[in-house]
């Protein structure tokens, strides 16, 4: 008989917990969405049928239930795969320029549609906590290597605008997935994910692509 230890494996219980998580960053999007910053964590317990105790022991703080809030609306969910490692992004690499970047604001304009009615809640937060601080800079970070991402795309396609440098058309596609144009689009004028996505589509083709022949 082995004197090794057994690991314990328990598949039922982290499926468990992955839901409860799941279920506590909803109801948080919610909370966060109506009261922004001001949401409690016993709201959010309460609306997630769990304690203000489990939500504290998964996330911690209310500033890392937002943080976690964002990450899972800007994905699209809570799986631990980077952007641009996704399954959708390598489908990309042999589609022309015009559907590159319609596919490309089709996935910016849903990111937009989860996180635009929590945006509020960073605004809020970020200027009494250091942590949402940190994070709306890797937001920020975050759009900038996205952008370049798109641009080295084109470049490498031959597709760019000749009178556009590189630079130039990063804060050109910075512009049109500013966070703040697109809460005010969405949020503020009420349009739907699809108009924005149309919008985006016809306003990255006519500011960066060369005209087809």
């Amino acid at each position: 008989m082995s004197g090794k230890p057994r690991r314990y494996s328990a598949p039922g219980r982290e499926a468990q917990a992955r839901r409860t998580r799941a279920r506590i960053i909803a109801a948080a999007h919610e909370a966060f969405t109506r009261h922004g910053f001001a949401a409690t964590i016993r709201e959010v317990a309460e609306a997630a049928r769990v304690s203000a105790a489990t939500v504290e022991l998964v996330f911690g703080t209310k500033a890392a239930l937002l943080d976690a809030v964002v990450d899972v609306a800007l994905a699209g969910d809570d799986e631990p795969v980077p952007v641009l490692e996704r399954g959708w992004v390598h489908a990309l690499a042999d589609v022309s320029a015009a559907d590159f970047l319609d596919a490309m604001a089709t996935g910016f304009a849903a990111g937009a549609g989860r996180v635009a009615p929590v945006l509020a809640a960073l605004d809020e937060g970020s200027a009494r906590q250091p942590a949402l601080e940190e994070l709306a800079n890797r937001l920020r970070r975050q759009r900038t290597t996205m952008a370049r991402w798109v641009v080295a795309n084109l470049t490498s396609r031959s597709a760019l605008v000749p009178d556009l440098t590189p630079d130039d058309a990063v804060e050109t596609v910075l512009v049109l997935i500013d966070p703040l144009l697109q809460r005010r689009l969405l949020v503020e004028r009420g349009w739907t994910v699809e108009r924005l996505a149309t919008w985006l589509g016809r306003s990255l083709r006519r500011l960066l692509l060369l005209p087809e022949p």
